[in-house]
């Protein structure tokens, strides 16, 4: 997390460093107005830089995103994608301000500039990834706490239908009956014809 805070930061130099620069720079050459890719150099760099490390941060302290190898590629591939990207700008800037077409002056700036949007691409891809692996890694306990909890819930249930004595069970099961004189009269094995008919002779004793 530490590594992100540093980047952030020095994404926020860079930005605000670049602004003073931009501003300097058409003063000093009396190009000062003149709409050129530096105008948008440190927008690129505080937006595309800063903010976008705070929010990885922010996500990185919910999800645990930090040491997964789809955050590593990530987190290189869209750095260096941001800077070629900035630097091409810096470049069609200067090209600009000197009264140059960068379109037409080297075929390499465009498509140096198209792999750093590459890049940034394939950066962005990979933070996704390891997003989406780190929504998953926080909802498995969730719901193996809840697997655990169905299943206690489950076997607590059966447990209370197997150790609950039928409702018709007679408490005289198993109780021999005797009456002085007469001897035993009945056993009352379970059967309830036969227990109550134990306690009628019991009675007449």
């Amino acid at each position: 997390m530490n590594k992100l805070l540093n980047t952030a930061f020095a994404y926020i130099i860079l930005g605000l460093g670049s602004g003073l620069f931009y501003r300097e720079f058409t003063k000093a050459t009396d190009n000062l107005g003149t709409h050129s890719q530096l105008n948008t150099l440190h927008t690129h760099l505080l937006v595309l830089g800063m903010v976008v490390f705070l929010v990885v941060l922010a996500l990185d302290a919910v999800f645990s995103l930090s040491g997964r190898r789809s955050f590593s590629v990530f987190y290189w591939t869209y750095n260096v994608g941001l800077v070629v990207t900035v630097a091409m700008q810096a470049v069609r800037g200067f090209l600009t301000l000197d009264g140059q077409d960068p379109a037409t002056t080297s075929a390499a700036i465009p498509g140096i500039a198209g792999l750093g949007h590459m890049l940034l691409t394939v950066g962005l891809v990979a933070l996704f990834v390891a997003l989406r692996a780190g929504i998953k890694d926080r909802n498995e306990p969730t719901d193996q706490a809840a697997l655990a909890v169905s299943e206690r819930s489950s076997r607590g249930t059966t447990h209370r239908l197997v150790a609950q004595p039928p409702m018709w069970r007679p408490a005289l099961t198993g109780v021999g009956l005797h009456v002085g004189g007469h001897g035993e009269l009945s056993s009352a094995c379970g059967n309830p014809l036969r227990a109550a008919r134990a306690i009628c002779l019991w009675s007449r004793g």
